[in-house]
């Protein structure tokens, strides 16, 4: 067992545990929690926008300790919930597409139910759509629009609220992204705009702009969206505040080094978890 010692917490982390393997691609991987088990998802195709995203799908009954890969699935997803019943959650879209023709401020693409039995698990796709937003969007590959599923899932008045990136009409560039919180009171089936988290304006210099974040909620109440602005070591992930679930937000600020995020880290502790792992075990921690 490894230990890592941060000023609010003790990190222990086992031996590496062999999830599965593959020729060619197999990557991205994701973790949901599904009951008392541990799901496990990776993408078997290439990082191209493609509408769908297969990929395979293994299951843990023991809290990770060893994993059985199950079957493939149709498109992989970063997130989940929980639904009504302990043994299906709802799988996120990934890529998404106008809700109607022409539509360019409401988005809708199949998620997945998967339910749980036995040894097996039963997958259907059911729509989930995400409304209201305040802006076109541009459009993304083949029809779609420029509106990414990536972020943590987190509870918020009485329904959850989850982070996505994307690209409003007019952009000087076409690269820069904003990232934005929505928030769903049906389950998590529809999602409506609630908040931009930040834009690229209030990243000056970053390539990309805010776009792939995870979520927690703080010891004290409030929520930390850390998201990232470019790819590379010159580019610094940010962190944004908000203490009204998401409705408005603070000014991004750089996490510029190891003892910040050390600071961060010791105001909530289960950010660890949104970040790299995304998944709570019953009994488990």
């Amino acid at each position: 067992m490894a230990h890592f010692r941060a000023s609010g917490c003790l990190v222990e982390l086992s031996a590496p545990v062999l999830v599965g393997r593959a020729a060619g691609h197999h990557w991205f991987s994701s973790l949901h929690a599904a009951g008392a088990d541990i799901l496990c998802q990776a993408i078997k195709v290439a990082d191209i926008a493609q509408g769908q995203w297969p990929g395979y799908m293994y299951r843990s009954s023991d809290g990770g300790d060893s994993w059985l890969q199950v079957q493939d699935v149709a498109s992989v997803s970063h997130s989940s919930v929980p639904l009504k019943t302990s043994d299906e959650i709802l799988v996120m879209p990934y890529e998404l597409w106008p809700a109607t023709p022409g539509d360019r401020r409401n988005a809708v693409a199949d998620g997945t139910v998967l339910s749980l039995g036995g040894t097996g698990i039963e997958a259907r796709p059911e729509p989930v759509r995400f409304t209201d937003l305040p802006r076109d969007l541009l459009e993304y590959s083949d029809g779609e629009l420029c509106l990414l599923t990536n972020g943590s899932i987190v509870a918020v008045d009485g329904g959850w609220l989850t982070t996505l990136y994307g690209r409003f009409e007019p952009a000087a560039d076409q690269l820069q992204y904003a990232c934005m919180a929505f928030a769903s009171a049906d389950g998590g089936f529809t999602w409506q705009f609630r908040s931009v988290v930040a834009d690229s304006a209030q990243t000056p210099g970053a390539c990309e702009g805010p776009n792939e974040s995870n979520t927690a909620r703080l010891p004290d109440g409030r929520l930390l969206c850390i998201f990232r602005v470019g790819s590379g070591r010159q580019y610094p992930y940010y962190r944004c505040y908000s203490a009204d679930e998401g409705c408005t937000w603070t000014d991004p600020q750089p996490v510029a080094d190891a003892d910040e995020l050390d600071e961060v880290i010791e105001r909530g502790v289960a950010l660890l978890l949104e970040l790299f792992v995304s998944v709570w075990v019953p009994g488990r921690g």
